[in-house]
């Protein structure tokens, strides 16, 4: 009889939190700017089993290359393969990746940088912030949508070290995600892809033609 009450509870507190975080979705879809597809995680790439998800939306459902992939707590990553019925997520903390951020709300910040994987599994490093910039543990970094893929003002997560750089060098920040990468079940796909460039940044950006 223990047995089954334990079972029952675990039940409970499994709704509870599948009701929690499904709650939290749907927060976000309404306070979203952009619309939100909702998918759930069904897997993991077994070769990198923490740094990429397949989750159960793909083509069929209108989600394309590069679309960025949310909790109600932040950035998790973005969509880097797209089947007919399934996608495959790289998460934020892929080395590879690289997201333009900002300390602070983009509109109240000179604080840029970059924010790329580090070697820990569970932590961010941002990268090229200037060692003038007062920087402190407990700020939170955002998406500045200079990147050509991640919208605007999505949050990556909170300061928890700071290596205090000089007039000449800069910053060492460390990162923990506030999306909780390691534990996402439900996640929103955001319908989003970044406005054209304008047509001098797209030939500024080709290659010189070979004489």
């Amino acid at each position: 009889r223990i047995q089954e009450l334990e079972v029952e509870l675990k039940a409970k507190e499994d709704l509870t939190a599948e009701n929690a975080r499904l709650t939290g979705l749907l927060d976000l879809k309404e306070k979203s700017q952009h619309k939100v597809l909702t998918a759930r995680i069904i897997g993991r790439d077994p070769s990198v089993w923490f740094d990429s998800s397949i989750i159960d939306r793909g083509s069929l459902d209108g989600v394309k290359i590069n679309m960025p992939v949310v909790t109600n707590g932040g950035l998790l990553g973005r969509v880097t393969a797209v089947g007919p019925l399934t996608s495959q997520v790289d998460l934020l903390t892929r080395d590879k990746s690289g997201v333009g951020a900002v300390i602070g709300e983009v509109s109240g910040s000179n604080a840029l940088g970059v924010v790329v994987g580090s070697s820990k599994r569970d932590v961010l490093e941002m990268r090229y912030v200037a060692g003038s910039v007062e920087v402190q543990v407990g700020q939170s970094i955002y998406t500045t949508g200079q990147d050509g893929i991640y919208p605007a003002g999505l949050k990556v997560g909170d300061i928890v070290q700071v290596d205090s750089g000089s007039a000449t060098t800069p910053h060492k920040i460390i990162i923990r995600p506030t999306a909780g990468i390691d534990r996402a079940q439900e996640v929103g796909i955001l319908l989003y892809e970044p406005p054209p460039k304008p047509e001098f940044e797209q030939q500024l950006s080709k290659p010189p033609k070979a004489k």
